[in-house]
């Protein structure tokens, strides 16, 4: 369950936000658009385990360790999904645009309703690669949880190799495994089919 609420939250939050922020800076002129754009693609080539360090204190700071909430909002802005999304919208013509304006629509509405329809293949390509993403994460909840009340199933299948691969149980854990991998396969299936159809 604590597998599920983090990779729905998260993955709910980042389609909210590279959304947003993709059509932006395809659809939207404003100063320091060009910047705004490289500064994403820039912040993209940074290690993510450059960012552990002060992401952890940051959350520390704040008192959130061991909460869903650590583990969904440090992933909540991801760069690769801001590109993806931008790139997408700019296959969208801006006639489109230009017409929902006139007609009074708000760029808010224009995003949801009639450019995001446009785009869903690479919808769907957004959230199927952050949920497996966040689903097989292990170090941010590790650093960051400390009871098994709170824990995602990459940690929980961790220690639960860790105590019994000492007493030679290794087909327990490969059935753990896979029940933890089963969701992500089908998953998979299904983004391929949706994006196939779509």
């Amino acid at each position: 369950m604590n597998s599920v609420i983090v990779t729905f939250g998260r993955v709910s939050i980042v389609v909210v936000i590279s959304v947003m922020t993709g059509y932006a800076l395809s659809k939207l002129r404003f100063p320091g658009q060009g910047f705004l754009f490289v500064l994403t693609l820039a912040l993209s080539m940074i290690p993510a385990q450059l960012t552990i360090i002060p992401l952890f204190l940051l959350v520390a700071d704040y008192k959130l360790l061991n909460t869903c909430t650590a583990l969904i909002l440090p992933g909540a802005v991801n760069t690769f999904s801001i590109f993806l999304m931008r790139q997408a919208f700019l296959s969208v013509p801006d006639d489109y645009i230009e017409a929902a304006l006139i007609d009074g629509a708000s760029h808010f509405r224009i995003a949801f309703r009639i450019a995001l329809p446009m785009v869903i293949p690479m919808l769907v390509t957004v959230v199927v690669v952050n949920t497996f993403w966040t689903w097989n994460d292990f170090l941010w909840p590790f650093l960051v949880t400390q009871s098994d009340q709170i824990r995602t199933l990459p940690l929980v299948l961790a220690k639960f190799s860790s105590t019994v691969m000492g007493i030679q149980r290794s087909g327990e854990v490969m059935s753990a495994a896979t029940l933890t991998a089963t969701p992500m396969i089908v998953y998979s299936k299904w983004g391929q089919s949706m994006v196939s159809v779509l």
